[in-house]
């Protein structure tokens, strides 16, 4: 019996050990990982021209790791947020084989060294203070509840609290 464990044992403990006993991951975060598998799995099972289940880790490497996200971005159309989320699964699954196989340390780090592409962030938007005293003035008068929602808006906006 082989002292590395199977690629096949590894991506199974890696979701079933590993994402849900050991880190505690939402079931929602699990899929993600699942689903970034298997793409990655149906890309290079279609570029070796291999099924899935008889591809080894030393089919992985950097280069087809990044081959596999521009292949996010061109053939399915991906943003740089969705190959960010890929990859960021992608790393998960290797910093665990790399603890499990530590033969194919390098081979990990290599692909844990791929960079996140730069994401454009939009502007924060805030209230000037005209439009804050006319949310204000829309708080009505006579309620029971007047104080209690003027100082809760007040508060929101001195703070720069989103809701």
């Amino acid at each position: 019996m082989p002292l590395t464990p199977s690629f096949t044992l590894l991506v199974q403990s890696f979701f079933e050990q590993h994402l849900v006993a050991e880190r505690g991951l939402s079931p929602n975060t699990i899929l993600s990982y699942r689903d970034t598998l298997r793409l990655l799995l149906g890309y290079l099972s279609e570029q070796l021209e291999r099924a899935p289940d008889h591809l080894t880790l030393e089919d992985f490497d950097a280069a087809r790791i990044r081959q596999f996200l521009e292949s996010l971005e061109t053939l399915r159309q991906s943003k740089a947020r969705t190959r960010n989320q890929r990859l960021a699964a992608i790393k998960a699954f290797f910093g665990y084989v790399a603890s499990r196989a530590p033969e194919h340390l390098d081979r990990c780090r290599q692909i844990r060294d791929i960079s996140a592409k730069r994401v454009e962030h939009s502007a924060i938007h805030y209230l000037e203070e005209a439009d804050m005293a006319a949310i204000l003035g829309g708080v009505d008068p006579f309620s029971p509840d007047v104080l209690r929602d003027k100082a809760l808006l007040t508060l929101m906006y001195n703070t720069g609290a989103r809701v």
